[in-house]
């Protein structure tokens, strides 16, 4: 609990002090302290619990709740600088992997999805290159038919 929250807390066990049954008691500062600081270990043992039925019900994680990630738009205004021009608003879509093992999961996946488009887009450009040197006059440096140079990958797929 908060100290505002500990605060509400003492303030109910003082005005307890008030009530019919109670009036004839003598207010003890420390005793209500005391009670103040068991009923706070009271809750946090509550919200622990709750927390990790919860964080289990959504794969483990109370950040993200089991998705993996987590979602930020972003607004970015471009403003007119000159005559004419217009200010515009665009909304960007962030996404941010969570630290937890769904996260680290999803961020492997796109990682290894990279790599093989990186890997693919190397050799289209080797083939393009061959493909390509196929239409230069070495001797002249003239190139011919360089408007039908088409790409080619190791799988015979035209790009």
């Amino acid at each position: 609990m908060t100290q505002d929250e500990i605060v509400e807390v003492r303030g109910a066990l003082a005005r307890g002090y008030c009530s019919k049954e109670n009036e004839h008691k003598v207010l003890d500062p420390e005793l209500i302290e005391s009670m103040a600081l068991e009923v706070d270990k009271v809750f946090t043992t509550i919200t622990h619990s709750i927390e990790k039925k919860t964080a289990k019900a959504f794969g483990g994680c109370t950040k993200c709740y089991g998705k993996g990630y987590s979602t930020v738009i972003q607004n970015v205004t471009a403003h007119a600088d000159f005559i004419g021009d217009t200010t515009t608003v665009t909304e960007l879509d962030r996404v941010h992997p969570c630290s937890c093992d769904r996260g680290k999961q999803i961020e492997e996946m796109r990682h290894s999805i990279e790599k093989k488009h990186v890997e693919k887009m190397g050799e289209i450009m080797k083939e393009a290159k061959y493909v390509a040197e196929k239409y230069i006059d070495s001797e002249t440096g003239k190139v011919h038919f360089l408007t039908k140079i088409k790409a080619i990958t190791s799988t015979n797929e035209w790009v």
